[in-house]
């Protein structure tokens, strides 16, 4: 086995490698566009990857859903940062007319849609939103983790279980807020630079040694993520757990719902089965081992629902043709292999912040395809 040192650099340097090799073969290309499919704010994939038509809900459809039914008789579409107006009594706005036309969207890929959201807002560079967004999100998930490292620096919670609350919320919180990036295609990038950051930043405290000779910053990130306290720790599963996230995010990206699902069951999945499995797994699967019958339920279950309620969340601005039924059983499946894969140990199938994304990742691309 390599030392953490060097494995810890591996693992950098073939993210870095995959990245430039996603871009190199043109994975990033933006799709083909005519001045009449990139009208009313729907962006459509190139026809040779055309398969069946679908109806594309929007920023504008979504607001007006709330709203009461005279006001929709009023109300038009989103269009240029602003609403267009409609004369009372037409049938609708002549957007919803456009997305009731099913030559107006075409599905793309395994179940998947290119929309164009109202983002950014006029006058406003996507380049310079795509930044803006990255680093509040990025901002915003550095408070999280000080939010849970302070709870167990003060002796309000186990460390071990801070440490799996992190686990398994920092993923979800991450993709939730995908939807708010434009649809250009270098978007991915500034999405991905937010958990690349805490690789490097897991990587440095990790490299750097003994915890209580770092800086401050270093010593709370080393304790609230690794079991034992020691910065070598950070170089195994913490790294590992960063690092997919940042190879999901660049090859998986928004209108999969394969990537979303993978997700789930690294971070749901097995941040429930540890949560539950500690407090209340009574039932071993084998004797003297630590891996019980409770916590494959709470992986199995945790995934699925987070699963089911991500492609809803993502349906919802229009990203993903496929609804949460018709995805169903195929999470389900997902789910019960993945925890079926967490259940092995580590000298079998890797760590399983690489294993279960990874079984994941394969088993979906098998079911979703079409």
């Amino acid at each position: 086995m390599c030392p953490p040192a060097l494995s810890a650099r591996a693992l950098l340097g073939l993210v870095l490698l995959l990245v430039l090799s996603a871009i190199a073969s043109g994975a990033f290309s933006s799709p083909s566009t005519t001045p009449s499919t990139r009208r009313r704010g729907v962006q459509l994939a190139p026809a040779a990857a055309t398969t069946t038509a679908a109806m594309v809900p929007s920023f504008a459809t979504s607001a007006r859903t709330s709203r009461s039914a005279s006001s929709q008789k009023n109300s038009g579409g989103w269009r240029g940062g602003a609403w267009l107006r409609h004369p009372a009594g037409s049938s609708g706005s002549r957007l919803d007319r456009r997305l009731r036309n099913p030559r107006a969207t075409a599905a793309h890929g395994a179940g998947t849609l290119r929309c164009v959201c109202a983002l950014p807002p006029p006058g406003i560079s996507p380049l310079v939103w795509d930044a803006g967004v990255s680093t509040v999100v990025g901002a915003a998930s550095i408070v999280w983790v000080k939010l849970w490292t302070g709870l167990a620096r003060r002796d309000k919670m186990k460390p071990q279980v801070s440490r799996k609350v992190v686990h398994t919320t920092a993923a979800p919180l991450f993709v939730i807020l995908w939807p708010f990036f434009t649809n250009r295609p270098c978007a991915r990038l500034f999405a991905a630079a937010v958990p690349m950051v805490q690789a490097v930043r897991l990587a440095a405290a990790g490299l750097s040694g003994d915890p209580e000779n770092n800086d401050s910053s270093s010593n709370e990130l080393v304790k609230a993520i690794s079991r034992s306290g020691k910065a070598s720790e950070t170089l195994d599963g913490p790294l590992k757990y960063s690092l997919a996230i940042v190879l999901i995010t660049v090859v998986e990206w928004r209108t999969s719902v394969v990537g979303l699902i993978a997700m789930m069951q690294m971070a749901v999945g097995d941040g429930m089965a540890d949560l539950v499995g500690r407090q209340l797994g009574k039932h071993k699967w084998r004797k003297g081992g630590e891996k019980s019958v409770e916590g494959s339920a709470a992986f199995v279950s945790g995934s699925f629902l987070a699963s089911v309620a991500m492609i809803q969340w993502f349906r919802h601005f229009g990203l993903l043709s496929v609804t949460p039924t018709e995805a169903a059983a195929r999470a389900a499946a997902i789910s019960f292999a993945s925890a079926a894969v967490e259940l092995f140990p580590p000298r079998l199938v890797g760590d399983d912040n690489i294993s279960v994304p990874v079984t994941a990742l394969v088993l979906g691309r098998l079911l979703f395809r079409k």
